[in-house]
């Protein structure tokens, strides 16, 4: 009977965390949507959930809540080598996903988490060696649990390349901007707003300014992690390094590419190609990268067969709407498309008259 009590207290007791895990991702679910329609009163109700995190990592939250309850339920298990096996497994995952999400808005406090989380591990080592193995049978299978993890890492990740590789797995970026800043800086990021904008694709929009973490990182991304590199092609980006690093990684591992042809664009012809390590400067750190001048010179020769959007110089919102059904269809290799501008008249009256250069492409954009 006392036993039945406690078990019934405990178990009424555990629903209230469970509650407000639940709300919680109930919260993280909502989360997105308040944010992306600006409801003022839904970030004024329950910022204090997410205001110490990313936007994007909003959802760590729930590791927070997660990774405290599993800990207060590891000194329930009976065998001490069982509580500080699981203790430490757990405090690993936490260390693990706070080192790939980033999840706190103040970079430092990334690493005070991480620190703290290593820290706690070495104080479990270390109070690991005060304690008795109550039967070495558990002993052996927590062994055996570890080295079966450890033999599994590298057959999981052939698997995850290989679907990666199929189109099983999708990969995170549906689009890849390669663009030159100077020349189409703001045309990029009107392209990213329009594909996102769209809801029909099916992954993320690669803006360096957004996305780029670092630049030992970026051509990784091209060849691993983007279904379609989108080439803005301007005068610049066909002898700027970076953009030719994406462009050339990009044709080694037969990454879809269409080329964007912006007012003014030119391709390369053979003798510039030819002499492309002469005229573009420090062209030898992309050989850093595993990419080989011959891969460099055939990539920029190829981009000429690509297919092709022409983008008019008076481009407008219709105009752009269309660009991104286009993109979003895809373009068959081989083609050149052509988009045209239409006129549209003014509806009601209208309250802010933006004056631009309609000679420079991107101030119209």
């Amino acid at each position: 009977d006392d036993h039945m009590i406690m078990l019934t207290v405990s178990v009424l007791a555990l629903s209230l965390p469970l509650a407000l895990l639940a709300k919680v991702v109930m919260l993280c679910r909502q989360f997105p949507t308040a944010l992306r329609h600006g409801d003022v009163d839904f970030m004024r109700a329950y910022g204090f959930v997410f205001f110490r995190f990313r936007p994007e990592a909003h959802f760590y939250i729930l590791l927070v809540l997660g990774r405290g309850l599993v800990l207060s339920i590891i000194p329930v298990v009976p065998q001490q080598s069982v509580q500080v096996f699981t203790f430490m497994f757990t405090l690993m995952l936490s260390v693990e996903c706070t080192n790939h999400i980033k999840p706190w808005r103040v970079q430092v406090l990334n690493w005070v988490d991480i620190g703290l989380g290593c820290l706690l591990n070495l104080y479990l080592l270390l109070g690991a060696l005060a304690i008795s193995v109550e039967s070495l049978d558990i002993l052996g299978w927590i062994c055996v649990f570890v080295t079966l993890l450890m033999l599994m890492i590298i057959p999981a990740l052939l698997v995850h390349a290989a679907f990666k590789h199929t189109g099983v797995i999708a990969k995170s970026f549906r689009f890849f901007l390669c663009h030159s800043k100077a020349d189409a800086g703001a045309f990029a990021r009107w392209m990213k707003m329009s594909l996102v904008a769209s809801n029909n694709i099916h992954g993320e929009v690669f803006l360096d300014c957004d996305n780029l973490e670092s630049l030992d990182s970026l051509l990784s991304i091209v060849a691993t992690d983007v279904q379609t590199l989108v080439v803005l092609g301007t005068p610049a980006v066909f002898v700027r390094l970076w953009c030719i690093g994406e462009m050339t990684t990009a044709h080694v591992h037969a990454v879809h590419s269409i080329v964007l042809a912006l007012p003014g664009m030119y391709v390369l012809d053979e003798q510039a190609i030819a002499n492309v390590d002469a005229t573009v400067p420090d062209l030898e750190l992309l050989l850093d990268h595993g990419l080989r001048m011959d891969d460099i010179r055939h990539a920029l020769g190829a981009f000429s067969a690509k297919p092709t959007v022409q983008i008019p110089l008076d481009i407008n919102a219709r105009a752009c709407d269309e660009l991104v059904r286009m993109l979003v269809n895809g373009v068959s290799d081989g083609a050149v498309v052509c988009i045209r501008s239409c006129r549209v008249p003014p509806v009601g009256s209208v309250k802010t008259v933006i004056v631009a250069d309609s000679a420079s492409f991107e101030a119209t954009a």
